[in-house]
Protein backbone atom coordinates (compact mmCIF):
# COMPACT_ATOMS: atom_id res chain seq x y z
CA UNK A 1 0.00 0.00 0.00
CA UNK A 2 1.63 3.55 -0.79
CA UNK A 3 2.29 5.63 1.60
CA UNK A 4 -0.31 8.15 0.82
CA UNK A 5 -3.18 5.16 0.65
CA UNK A 6 -1.86 4.62 4.44
CA UNK A 7 -2.21 8.39 5.29
CA UNK A 8 -5.94 9.32 3.67
CA UNK A 9 -7.39 5.96 5.21
CA UNK A 10 -6.03 6.81 8.93
CA UNK A 11 -7.76 10.05 8.46
CA UNK A 12 -10.66 9.02 6.25
CA UNK A 13 -11.16 6.95 9.11
CA UNK A 14 -11.34 9.14 11.74
CA UNK A 15 -13.46 11.07 9.88
CA UNK A 16 -15.85 8.33 9.34
CA UNK A 17 -16.00 7.38 12.79
CA UNK A 18 -16.93 10.65 14.06
CA UNK A 19 -19.47 10.63 11.82
CA UNK A 20 -20.88 7.45 12.74
CA UNK A 21 -20.73 8.04 16.08
CA UNK A 22 -22.99 11.65 15.17
CA UNK A 23 -25.46 9.32 13.38
CA UNK A 24 -25.64 6.94 16.14
CA UNK A 25 -27.28 10.16 18.52
CA UNK A 26 -28.95 11.79 16.11
CA UNK A 27 -30.28 9.22 13.59
CA UNK A 28 -30.40 10.59 10.71
CA UNK A 29 -32.21 8.80 7.91
CA UNK A 30 -29.83 5.89 6.34
CA UNK A 31 -29.87 7.63 2.76
CA UNK A 32 -28.74 11.15 3.86
CA UNK A 33 -26.35 9.28 6.37
CA UNK A 34 -24.88 6.87 3.39
CA UNK A 35 -24.85 10.14 0.70
CA UNK A 36 -22.72 12.03 3.40
CA UNK A 37 -20.41 8.83 3.63
CA UNK A 38 -19.72 8.64 0.09
CA UNK A 39 -18.66 12.86 -0.15
CA UNK A 40 -15.88 12.14 2.89
CA UNK A 41 -15.08 8.90 1.21
CA UNK A 42 -14.63 10.77 -2.96
CA UNK A 43 -13.02 14.28 -0.68
CA UNK A 44 -10.64 12.04 0.97
CA UNK A 45 -9.27 10.70 -2.57
CA UNK A 46 -9.52 13.40 -4.29
CA UNK A 47 -6.35 14.28 -3.96
CA UNK A 48 -4.55 11.16 -4.40
CA UNK A 49 -1.17 11.43 -6.44
CA UNK A 50 -1.68 7.96 -8.33
CA UNK A 51 -4.50 5.94 -9.20
CA UNK A 52 -3.35 2.79 -6.97
CA UNK A 53 -3.32 5.29 -4.05
CA UNK A 54 -6.81 6.82 -5.10
CA UNK A 55 -8.49 2.76 -5.03
CA UNK A 56 -6.45 2.01 -2.12
CA UNK A 57 -7.64 4.29 -0.19
CA UNK A 58 -11.58 4.26 -1.48
CA UNK A 59 -11.88 0.48 -1.33
CA UNK A 60 -10.14 0.81 2.00
CA UNK A 61 -12.75 3.63 3.58
CA UNK A 62 -15.96 2.14 1.71
CA UNK A 63 -15.06 -1.06 3.35
CA UNK A 64 -14.85 0.65 6.88
CA UNK A 65 -18.36 2.60 6.73
CA UNK A 66 -19.79 -0.51 5.41
CA UNK A 67 -18.99 -2.49 8.67
CA UNK A 68 -19.77 0.30 10.49
CA UNK A 69 -23.14 0.62 9.05
CA UNK A 70 -23.84 -2.89 9.28
CA UNK A 71 -23.02 -3.19 13.14
CA UNK A 72 -24.97 -0.13 13.61
CA UNK A 73 -28.04 -2.40 11.40
CA UNK A 74 -27.58 -5.25 13.93
CA UNK A 75 -27.33 -2.59 17.13
CA UNK A 76 -30.77 -0.99 16.55
CA UNK A 77 -32.55 -3.97 16.19
CA UNK A 78 -35.33 -3.45 18.51
CA UNK A 79 -37.77 -6.30 17.85
CA UNK A 80 -35.91 -8.84 18.89
CA UNK A 81 -35.70 -10.33 15.23
CA UNK A 82 -32.49 -11.56 13.88
CA UNK A 83 -31.54 -8.61 11.48
CA UNK A 84 -30.44 -10.13 7.86
CA UNK A 85 -26.61 -9.55 6.79
CA UNK A 86 -27.77 -9.36 3.19
CA UNK A 87 -30.18 -7.21 3.56
CA UNK A 88 -27.89 -4.63 5.80
CA UNK A 89 -25.59 -5.21 2.91
CA UNK A 90 -27.62 -4.64 -0.03
CA UNK A 91 -28.80 -1.29 1.46
CA UNK A 92 -25.76 -0.12 2.03
CA UNK A 93 -24.61 -1.06 -1.44
CA UNK A 94 -27.53 0.28 -3.12
CA UNK A 95 -27.48 3.76 -0.80
CA UNK A 96 -24.48 4.14 -1.75
CA UNK A 97 -23.83 3.43 -5.07
CA UNK A 98 -27.04 4.18 -6.89
CA UNK A 99 -28.60 6.54 -4.13
CA UNK A 100 -31.70 4.57 -3.60
CA UNK A 101 -33.37 1.92 -1.28
CA UNK A 102 -33.03 -1.62 -2.71
CA UNK A 103 -35.95 -2.89 -4.34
Amino acid sequence: MTPWAEQAITFGKAVILQFHRRNEEESEDDSVYIACLKTVIQGMVSTAPDPLSRRQAQQALYDYARELYVQMWFDIDDDGDQPDLEEALDTFESLYDIGRWPD
